[in-house]
């Protein structure tokens, strides 16, 4: 299927130009992002670009902090469930050998 063979050959891309990305360029990108579909059409479109690379680096970093708080927080839940199935296995134990 040709036509969506943009789709299946897409790669990441983890180094960028240096390029200002012209502002006509940003206008049309988000014109076409409010063509996507939305819930009940609602369109209910927020877009911030934001060019000033610290800030840009400011935003990077707290969303990969955050990331690894939710990770961290995912793990210790994990561990947490993993232990009250061990806390149960010693119980059963406890009353099954006795």
């Amino acid at each position: 299927m040709k036509r969506l063979d943009f789709i299946y050959d897409r790669v990441s891309i983890r180094s960028y130009k240096e390029d200002k990305v012209p502002r006509e360029d940003i206008i049309e990108i988000i014109k076409a992002g409010t063509y996507a579909p939305s819930g009940k059409n609602l369109q209910n479109w927020h877009f911030v670009v934001v060019t000033d690379k610290d800030k840009v680096r400011e935003i990077a970093n707290i969303v990969e902090k955050r990331g690894l708080i939710y990770q961290k927080a995912f793990m210790i839940k994990k561990l947490e469930i993993h232990l009250e199935k061990c806390y149960h296995i010693i119980l059963y134990l406890k009353m099954h050998l006795y």
